[in-house]
Order: structure tokens, then sequence, then C-alpha cells
């Protein structure tokens, strides 16, 4: 397929170093393109350099990078029965923007949960809103669109009991569910 003129090729992703590791005196040779001794398979941010404790990613203060989402250490606040996120809950978005801009190929899902009180309409339209208000503030802050998607879940998938206040208080979130999109060295 022929390119326009006037659009440059994509850039190629960097080389990655190269090492070769011996486990159990087993020798492998392992891409590791931050260079951070986490080899490129399973470190968790490939992109940007980390201690290996930490999965090879950058020690955040207010989020973790887990295998599979964005964990925050601090809870999101939402204006009461609405979708404005609250101003003490942007230090901790702000450091969800920063990891999702050292980390070009994560792609995530902002998902929004309630408690089941209230009737299951409204809590599926608020989960959704509060999801996509998260999704705006990415995006406001420089995150491509097209790497972000949110949904809403209602009270469909609690973390806790909805049987105590404290448990209801804990299934209204937002998680952060990162999709890797990890391109191998000399892939197309």
């Amino acid at each position: 397929m022929r390119r326009p003129r006037d659009v440059a090729p994509a850039a190629p992703p960097p080389p990655a170093e190269i090492r070769t590791v011996t486990v159990n005196k087993e020798v492998m040779v392992c891409a590791d393109r931050d260079s951070d001794d986490v080899p490129d398979k399973v470190d968790r941010c490939p992109d940007v350099a980390g201690p290996v404790d930490n999965w090879g990613c950058p020690a955040y203060k207010k989020i973790t990078v887990g295998k599979d989402k964005l964990e925050l250490k601090e809870r999101l606040y939402f204006a009461w029965n609405q979708a404005t996120v609250q101003e003490v809950s942007f230090p901790v978005l702000d450091e969800v923007v920063q990891a999702l801009k050292d980390n070009k190929s994560f792609r995530v899902q902002v998902e929004g949960h309630s408690s089941s009180e209230g009737g299951d309409d409204r809590n599926q339209t608020l989960s959704e809103k509060r999801a996509a208000a998260v999704l705006d503030y990415l995006v406001a802050h420089g995150i491509s669109k097209d790497r972000l998607d949110s949904k809403g879940f209602s009270s469909s998938v609690p973390a806790d009991t909805n049987a105590t206040v404290a448990g209801r208080e804990n299934n209204r979130r937002v998680e952060f569910l990162v999709h890797f999109n990890i391109i191998p060295e000399g892939s197309k």
C-alpha cells in the first residue's frame, strides 16, 4: 500500500539491549529495551527503567503497576451521587497520567463500580458516567483517547460486602484495567 508523500513512515521502536543471562546453569538471551536488568518478557514497563523489585516499573507514590491493572493506593472521590471528580483526587489521577505517558504501550479500560444502594439503572448510569469522567480527565491531561476506554459495571462486580457501610464504600470505586501492547523487537 502506498503512503501519501506528506506522511512520514512511523519510527521503528528503539533497539532493545540484548543480554545473556544465566539462570540455574541455563543460558538465555533476553531483550531489555530500557536496560533496567528486567527482561522485556516480564518487565511491566519495558520502555521506562525501573527497579527489579518493582517489575521494572518506576516507583510511583500513589499507584502501582500490577500485572493487568494500575492499582490505586488512594481512593478517587466524586461529588455525592454525581460524576464530578473531586479536586482531592487530582494528584492520584495525575500520577496515572504520568504512568501512561511513561508507558506508551499501555491501553487502559477505566472501570466504574458502585455499591448496591439505589436502583440498578441509576447505579449503572452513575458508574458509566464516573468512568467516563475519569477518562475525560486523562484525555484533558495529554493521554490519547485511542488508548482509553471506559465501562460501567454498576454493582455487578463487588470488591467487598454490601452488608456494611465500609463494604459499600469499598465497592464504590474506579479501576484501571491495563492491556499491555508490548511489541517485540523486529516485529511489524
